[in-house]
């Protein structure tokens, strides 16, 4: 996620979903704070972003080999294989980017954590022209799971990891000048809705009760959603 109020953001998602510090650093090319944060199995990091482009950036994956998955990234469609990234500290080795551009991270190391949050991040829902193709993309290369046989039909489709839940629904602007696709929103399983819109308030945030969602202080859409015990499993 990128913002241009570092230190405000990574306190909002500490205060209102109890995610860990687990890494902040300088970035030695522009001085400019980045701040990484964990539920104890997803890392959020909050890295400088600049005047109209706030809000989520990328997301990864965990993988066994960077190589052998780029490489089949590039067969199933993606447009850039692997790049290597500065290891400054963080996690992520290197990103490509898939079918529709969006920059995807990858990594085969996890994040050293506590598991002390309260909430847990299992949702990311990503806009497409094509929902369809960029579902069997994300199948074919990190071996998702389709699950779409309970969303309506031509609403897009729901693929699971066994833990989080990626949503790809369809673009409503296709085709129209100005027209974005990519990640657009992320959501937090949380044990009690009341309790996170009332500590999503005081931190700042603006609610939404009627469609269980709340805005965080840049702007983000951040979808509430209750805590199913198993409800993901492989």
């Amino acid at each position: 996620m990128r913002s241009t109020r570092q230190e405000e953001i990574a306190a909002f998602y500490r205060a209102t979903f109890g995610l860990t510090e687990v890494l902040r650093h300088i970035s030695a090319n522009n001085g400019k704070l980045a701040i990484y944060l964990t539920d104890g199995e997803i890392n959020l990091a909050i890295i400088p972003g600049g005047p109209g482009i706030e809000g989520i950036d990328h997301f990864g994956f965990q993988v066994d080999d960077v190589a052998a998955t780029s490489e089949a990234a590039l067969k199933a469609g993606a447009r850039r294989g692997a790049t290597s990234v500065p290891q400054d500290g963080r996690k992520n080795e290197a990103f490509m980017t898939d079918p529709i551009d969006q920059r995807v991270d990858l990594s085969v190391r996890g994040w050293d954590h506590d598991g002390t949050a309260t909430a847990r991040i299992s949702r990311l829902t990503i806009v497409a022209n094509d929902p369809a193709q960029l579902a069997t993309f994300y199948e074919d290369v990190f071996g998702l799971r389709d699950v779409s046989q309970d969303v309506a039909a031509g609403s897009g489709s729901v693929l699971t990891d066994g833990h989080l839940e990626l949503t790809i629904l369809p673009n409503p602007a296709a085709g129209m000048v100005g027209s974005r696709t990519g990640v657009k929103r992320f959501g937090f399983q949380v044990d009690d809705i009341a309790a996170a819109f009332t500590a999503a308030s005081s931190a700042g945030a603006e609610l939404n009760r009627a469609e269980s969602y709340v805005v965080d202080p840049q702007g983000q859409r951040i979808d509430l959603i209750p805590r199913k015990v198993e409800a993901l499993a492989r």
